[in-house]
């Protein structure tokens, strides 16, 4: 354990914490700056966490009574479309399938999830789902083509939200600990 004296007062902080340097740094511009950062950069992740959050709530809502709507037949899997990204170079394959609907036209649609290594092979009879008034729109039948967008706003906004809030008491500590240390005292370490 490290003590430090402050003027006409003794505080233990642990090793290796290094949240009593920032508290207990004089208030210079640099020293504003970043704590408006940190203010900024905190509220900012827990606001686009929980915006993502929201969203991810209301796809799932929007699945959930597309999936209760929508009518189930068979399909095949006529072909695996090559859907290339630019940016990283790499090839992925969403998977093209035609079904017959009830009205007795046939539909061929793509998917709008693509993996690599491909998901499924040409000729593979699939379970499809689609709404009546819109063929179109129709989807197979497996978790991460019906689920994945609702899925990744989740993760993300899991993700933003758990680091604002961390951020958050990160934060909040610093100002516990700032407000706690006389701002004129000076720091003497010794060790105890």
């Amino acid at each position: 354990m490290i003590s430090f004296r402050f003027a006409g007062d003794t505080a233990e902080w642990l090793h290796g914490d290094p949240s009593w340097y920032f508290a207990s740094m004089p208030r210079t511009r640099l020293h504003r700056l970043l704590r408006r950062i940190l203010w900024t950069f905190c509220r900012a992740w827990l606001f686009c966490g929980l915006a993502t959050i929201a969203a991810a709530c209301g796809f799932g809502a929007y699945t959930s009574v597309w999936f209760y709507r929508s009518a189930s037949i068979e399909g095949t899997i006529v072909g695996l479309s090559v859907v290339s990204n630019q940016e990283d170079s790499t090839i992925n394959y969403a998977p093209s399938f035609t079904f017959k609907a009830e009205d007795g036209r046939t539909y061929t649609v793509m998917s709008s999830v693509a993996t690599n290594p491909p998901g499924f092979e040409v000729g593979q009879t699939v379970r499809v789902l689609y709404l009546r008034t819109d063929p179109a729109s129709a989807k197979l039948n497996s978790f991460w083509q019906i689920w994945f967008v609702t899925v990744l706003c989740a993760g993300l906004g899991a993700f933003f939200t758990g680091a604002g809030y961390l951020l958050l008491r990160y934060e909040r500590r610093l100002n516990r600990r700032e407000n706690s240390i006389p701002s004129d005292s000076a720091v003497f370490p010794t060790v105890s």
